[in-house]
């Protein structure tokens, strides 16, 4: 890709976790300050950057790449977790507007 959407409006904040959440995890909210790892077809806040000592860094906002588990196309989608951190389409999910994807690596970047 000519072009690079990278720290693009990126905004991350700081979660308590419960349960195993890791680096590249998406993740919903389970509590007050706190963040646990999705399942599939939750609706995922963000993802996370980075996991140490029950502390998770997560971009909650700005563009990221993430794999995705069915087809996928540029446009607004609407985005729920798929099975082992993937995304996918749902009728249930987030709407948020798919700007580029790597049908080789199944992987598509995505504005949270």
């Amino acid at each position: 890709m000519r072009v690079s959407f990278n720290g693009f409006q990126e905004n991350a904040t700081s979660f308590l976790v419960s349960g195993t959440v890791k680096k590249g995890d998406l993740v919903k909210v389970s509590e007050n300050g706190t963040v646990t790892a999705c399942t599939d077809g939750d609706k995922f806040c963000g993802i996370a950057l980075s996991v140490r000592a029950g502390i998770a860094v997560v971009q909650l906002s700005g563009y990221v790449r993430v794999p995705y588990s069915d087809s996928m196309t540029p446009g607004y989608q609407t985005l729920a977790a798929g099975s082992g951190s993937t995304v996918k389409t749902s009728e249930t999910g987030r709407e948020l507007l798919v700007l580029d994807v790597d049908s080789t690596n199944t992987q598509c970047g995505i504005l949270l």
